[in-house]
């Protein structure tokens, strides 16, 4: 910006080029509870997360100056001008805990790792008297500054298989007559939108999966509150109950 205004200086083009504000989130914390805080796109708008649903509380309004223009678009020197000043947007103030979160992120990394986890996992952290989210992690994550860029090993190579059989499946159903070349470009480009699109979401949110044994604790305290069983009772599990002959 230095240098454009010394060349504006220089030659004499303050009516022509002129440096305008603008502003861009940051986010000094990059990946951590990336899917929970979601990301501004490139025109600062909030695309997903708490960015997207609480932009409108968050964006603020901008500023404006009201001038003199003549028939040409140009700018009039005139004693009447408005300033209207910009209005700062909202805090949102959540309940993560950025050490739980941290720890519940570490332990995600580690237990991938461990059992070779191949479709990422979650985890929750949450106070039982409150409700309050203290920590939500999913996994594969992103860094909100650079919301674009996939650096999950596991999930890159998961694009690459999902492109060559995006290609496979192009190929044997080229209805468009594509060639070769646009047949792997339009497979590239699924397989790169499948991928992203991956690791925005947050598994603990939007991804289903059979209960089991976390539904046991329902059971049983919906047991206690009907009075049938007590907290003395004791049960028998042999691993296997017998219905209709199976």
């Amino acid at each position: 910006s230095d240098q454009v205004r010394a060349f504006i200086e220089e030659n004499k083009l303050e009516r022509a080029v002129y440096l305008t504000d603008d502003s861009k989130r940051y986010y000094p914390y990059s990946t951590m509870a990336s899917q929970v805080i979601g990301f501004v796109n490139s025109s600062n708008t909030g695309a997903y997360g708490l960015e997207s649903l609480y932009n409108l509380d968050l964006a603020g309004t901008n500023g404006k100056i009201i001038t003199n223009k003549n028939a040409s678009g140009k700018e009039m020197p005139s004693s009447y001008s408005s300033y209207i000043d910009s209005i700062n947007g909202y805090n949102v103030h959540t309940t993560i805990d950025s050490t739980i979160q941290m720890y519940a992120e570490k332990t995600l990394e580690d237990g991938i790792k461990a059992y070779d986890v191949r479709n990422g996992a979650f985890c929750i952290v949450m106070n039982p008297k409150t409700g309050a989210i203290l920590a939500m992690a999913s996994s594969p994550g992103f860094d909100p500054n650079n919301y674009s860029t996939i650096t999950d090993q596991l999930l890159n190579q998961e694009m690459e298989q999902d492109a060559n059989d995006i290609y496979a499946n192009l190929k044997k159903n080229n209805t468009e007559n594509l060639t070769e070349s646009e047949l792997l470009e339009k497979a590239q480009a699924q397989a790169y939108s499948n991928a992203v699109n991956t690791q925005w979401r947050s598994k603990a949110l939007d991804s289903r999966y059979e209960p089991g044994s976390t539904f046991k604790a329902v059971v049983l305290a919906a047991a206690l509150e009907e009075g049938v069983v007590s907290e003395n009772d004791t049960f028998y599990c042999s691993g296997s109950y017998k219905v209709a002959g199976y």
